[in-house]
């Protein structure tokens, strides 16, 4: 699809847009962070009962760390403890401009922006402040 026609379906949608953003975002994000895949490998060396040297071809990050999950689902609160391994892992990392040109844009044309990202580098990169409500994290 070419700019025009996605600047077009905006304009003509600009009171009903919303952005989901996944950890995409933060595949190439910056030299000095470690990249998902070898993220996403680190967890996979730390709780798995199989040896992953790469993720398989066709397989999402989203699907490898759910399959990460599923071994361990005897383990009580697991998925809270992998969620901790990922923060953890990434608590170095700093949010970079070139992740911004995306983002600035979508506050530019004030839509909502949902993620099911652990970390805060999209907060971070827009100068975000944390809200919680009673059922809901809000930046």
């Amino acid at each position: 699809m070419v700019v025009s026609k996605v600047k077009s379906i905006f304009t003509r949608n600009r009171n009903d847009l919303a952005f989901i953003i996944g950890n995409g975002i933060n595949l190439h994000y910056n030299k000095g962070n470690v990249s998902w895949n070898d993220l996403l490998l680190d967890l996979w060396d730390e709780y798995s009962f199989n040896t992953q040297s790469t993720i398989p071809e066709g397989i999402s990050f989203t699907e490898f760390y759910d399959v990460l999950e599923m071994q361990n689902y005897s383990e009580g609160k697991f998925s809270s403890i992998l969620q901790k391994g990922v923060v953890q892992k990434m608590s170095g990392w700093n949010p970079n401009d070139s992740q911004n040109l995306i983002l600035n844009k979508i506050k530019d044309l004030d839509a909502p922006l949902l993620t099911t990202n652990f970390d805060d580098l999209i907060p971070q990169s827009m100068g975000l402040d944390f809200k919680k409500t009673s059922r809901y994290f809000i930046y």
